[in-house]
């Protein structure tokens, strides 16, 4: 059975060689592609705005293990999964229904504001 001699053949050697193996393109096609690619992307319709959404970020550090316990609390009674994020974002959908009255009062006086601005 034949060895093989890894003599001579350091995996740093390779490292310094350059790379024969991928063809580089031409300059100037390289350049077109990519003035072509930023026109189309000019000359198309900018995405509607109600499909950006806004993410809140809410520093929960002192409240974490609260809100762990509920969110297990209430898969445990429910039956169904409830994750932090759920048990959060009920909490604030149960706050924005005890208070819509209050919300829409608030929301005329801005509108209002406005108006006068």
């Amino acid at each position: 059975m034949a060895t093989k001699s890894f003599k001579g053949k350091s995996p740093v050697d390779n490292l310094n060689r350059p790379n024969t193996n991928t063809p580089e393109p031409p300059a100037n096609e390289n350049n077109s592609s990519v003035q072509d690619t930023d026109s189309q992307k000019q000359d198309s319709a900018p995405p509607p705005k109600d499909i950006k959404k806004k993410y809140l970020r809410l520093d929960i550090t002192n409240y974490q293990d609260y809100i762990s316990l509920m969110a297990d609390h209430k898969t445990n009674t429910s039956g169904e999964y409830v994750s932090m994020t759920q048990y959060i974002l009920r909490l604030i959908e149960a706050d924005k229904q005890k208070n819509m009255e209050l919300y829409r009062k608030l929301e005329e006086i801005e509108k209002m504001k406005q108006k006068l601005i």
